[in-house]
């Protein structure tokens, strides 16, 4: 999704509470690749449009490639592992987007990284939570 595009996309989500996100890398989640544009977006109008960086939130950078999914089999023994709690820069991906759920749920009326920072500690709290089937 270019730009224009996540604009319009707020633009069209009026009426929610919702971020719309594009990666400065060319995700269309929240990137802890390179900082991400965020249309705030509460009730009827889009509030504002800022940048969040995962750093800010203690998250360290990783490369793209460093989320390249593969095949069926592939990606399901990667959610498998990250729902037992590998740690790395996949599961900091899940958590980042996991807290922006959270924080949009929540309601988006003040600061976004400080929503940001709650969202995580709750998301992080959650897959820790995760049941043993998902352990080896």
């Amino acid at each position: 999704m270019n730009r224009s595009s996540a604009s319009s996309i707020a633009d069209a989500s009026r009426g929610c509470s919702a971020l719309i996100v594009r990666g400065d890398d060319g995700l269309d989640e929240l990137s802890i690749g390179a900082p991400t544009r965020v249309w705030v977006v509460t009730g009827k109008t889009v509030v504002r449009e800022t940048v969040v960086d995962a750093a800010d939130l203690g998250l360290p950078r990783c490369a793209l490639e460093d989320l390249r999914g593969g095949d069926a089999a592939f990606n399901a023994e990667v959610v498998r592992q990250t729902l037992a709690g590998r740690r790395g820069p996949v599961r900091d991906a899940v958590l980042l987007n996991a807290a922006a759920a959270i924080a949009a749920y929540d309601g988006l009326d003040g600061d976004l990284t400080g929503a940001l920072a709650r969202g995580l500690e709750r998301a992080t709290r959650a897959v820790g939570g995760v049941p043993s089937c998902f352990r080896r």
